[in-house]
């Protein structure tokens, strides 16, 4: 997560394990549904299948769509200015250069 964002890859890491651990009380759920009380293999191999078709599933979309480079959104750009400006604009002024940081849009192309 830190490669992605770096400024954000604690909020990042918390949303992704709430969705990796839906699958922690769904599973069992669906195994009682599918084995029931019958406890045969056939059963067994249904839940196993719907597990492997889930990773199978989720392992194409993460090869399309994944990528490690930093997001837009954790882009900022930072820039001195003249504590004059900043007070023009009627933040505070404090020593003779202010270090201001901003949130950058990227461009999508």
């Amino acid at each position: 997560m830190g490669d992605i964002s770096p400024n954000y890859a604690g909020v990042i890491m918390g949303i992704s394990n709430t969705f990796a651990n839906i699958p922690g009380f769904l599973a069992p759920l669906v195994t009682g549904v599918v084995v029931g009380d019958k406890h045969e293999l056939a059963d067994w191999t249904v839940v196993f299948l719907i597990g492997a078709a889930i990773v199978t599933f989720c392992n194409i979309l993460y090869l399309i769509w994944a990528s490690a480079d930093q997001q837009p959104f954790d882009i900022f750009e930072s820039k001195t200015v003249d504590k004059e400006e900043v007070a023009s604009e009627g933040e505070v002024a404090g020593a003779k250069g202010i270090t201001i940081i901003g949130q950058v849009q990227a461009e999508k192309s």
